[in-house]
């Protein structure tokens, strides 16, 4: 569904373009991970539909956003401390439900 990746990139752009002072882990706009159709509805990259330039091009963009090393680099100072270990676990299970998904 489309609107489901529209609503990401919203709240996504919302949260990167202006992220709290300190994120909790409810502050991040996390990718449905539980299942791997559910993710491909999120990213707008639906197994079905579409062509493959823009399946390539949405998976590139995810895995960059998701990689843990980045995520620390772009929000690490920021993170509660408290939430620190939780965040990042959940960014290092994003970015492998990216990657398992396309291989």
């Amino acid at each position: 569904r489309r609107g489901d990746a529209q609503r990401h990139e919203g709240c996504w752009a919302r949260f990167a373009g202006a992220p709290p002072g300190e994120i909790r882990f409810v502050d991040v706009p996390w990718l449905p991970i539980e299942g791997e159709e559910v993710l491909r509805e999120a990213l707008g990259i639906a197994h079905a539909t579409g062509d493959a330039d823009a399946r390539k091009k949405a998976h590139r963009a995810a895995s960059m956003r998701w990689h843990p090393d980045r995520f620390s680099q772009q929000f690490g100072a920021r993170l509660l401390a408290a939430d620190y270990e939780r965040i990042m676990g959940r960014v290092t299970a994003t970015s492998q439900a990216i990657n398992t998904m396309l291989r």
